[in-house]
């Protein structure tokens, strides 16, 4: 998988489970195992966050196969619509991005009416 980024102070997480993902399967445990506690100081809420985010959040979004985006929400529309919307609402992500995937949701919608 490589290393563990510490170059990345928000996402190096993220960044390996998805370097993870790409080679074997998960498993979701529904049970809620820990807590996590949030607080206005800490570095996800400041704007470096959002600016390392974007990429690897559209790279994580972008590399997922049609296949997953059906496992995971039943179609590559309703997908691209969910990360849209969490996107949108997501301090670790901007504007863009959202809009991005929404996009990708509507696009979805237009090639299933043409076809």
């Amino acid at each position: 998988y490589g290393r563990f980024d510490e170059t990345l102070r928000t996402t190096q997480d993220y960044e390996l489970w998805n370097k993870i993902l790409a080679r074997h399967e998960f498993f979701h445990q529904p049970e809620i195992l820990i807590q996590y506690r949030s607080h206005p100081g800490q570095d996800t809420h400041m704007p470096q966050a959002v600016l390392e985010g974007n990429p690897l959040w559209r790279h994580m979004v972008d590399t997922r196969e049609p296949v997953e985006r059906v496992q995971l929400f039943g179609s590559s529309k309703r997908y691209f619509r969910a990360l849209g919307d969490l996107a949108a609402s997501s301090c670790l992500s901007d504007s863009q991005t959202g809009m991005r995937y929404s996009s990708a949701a509507l696009s979805c919608t237009i090639r299933l009416r043409v076809a």
